[in-house]
């Protein structure tokens, strides 16, 4: 059984985690159909972007400003509302075949 978190509590250092929440209406769905449930692996991105602030004067600095962040899975229009770790994969054998 799955360990279903509120997504609020989810890991935002890129560790990739088990996502699930409820599709958006997007550009290749049908208008009012609504969105089946998702799941999908994603982390939390978070992007850097230099910008200036003035410091008075005339004169600017430039500073490294963060974007508030997005669930990335491939899927702009995802906002997933729950979340759990990944499960391990399976554990090689002896005599498993590369």
């Amino acid at each position: 059984m799955i360990d279903w978190q509120p997504i609020e509590t989810a890991p935002k250092d890129g560790t990739k985690v088990l996502c699930f929440g409820p599709g958006v209406d997007g550009p290749h769905w049908p208008v009012g159909k609504p969105m089946p449930n998702l799941f999908a692996v994603a982390h939390w991105n978070e992007i850097q972007y230099e910008s200036y602030e003035e410091v008075g004067d005339g004169l600017f600095r430039k500073i490294t400003k963060t974007s508030r962040g997005s669930w990335n899975c491939g899927l702009s229009w995802y906002t997933p509302t729950h979340w759990a770790p990944l499960p391990e994969g399976p554990v090689k054998q002896k005599g498993d075949k590369e």
